[in-house]
């Protein structure tokens, strides 16, 4: 992912890993669903939709947690 949408760490844990995004978002719909695969409680039980997540994404805002 860092390859091709850069982004810097800025905080990791057991459940969780976020971090911020350090160049526009190039196509955030492809990246939502990229996400949204790697991690579904991004949209299951935070931003309900993969489109929602990609408008999250815009903000620069990386952020990953598992139950």
């Amino acid at each position: 992912l860092e390859t091709e949408q850069p982004f810097v760490l800025t905080g990791i844990g057991f459940d969780y890993l976020e971090g911020t995004f350090t160049a526009p978002i190039n196509d955030g719909g492809a990246l939502a669903r990229r996400m949204y695969e790697f991690c579904p409680d991004i949209v299951d039980q935070g931003t309900e939709t993969v489109q929602a997540l990609a408008t999250e994404l815009r903000k620069g805002r990386l952020y990953f947690w598992w139950d």
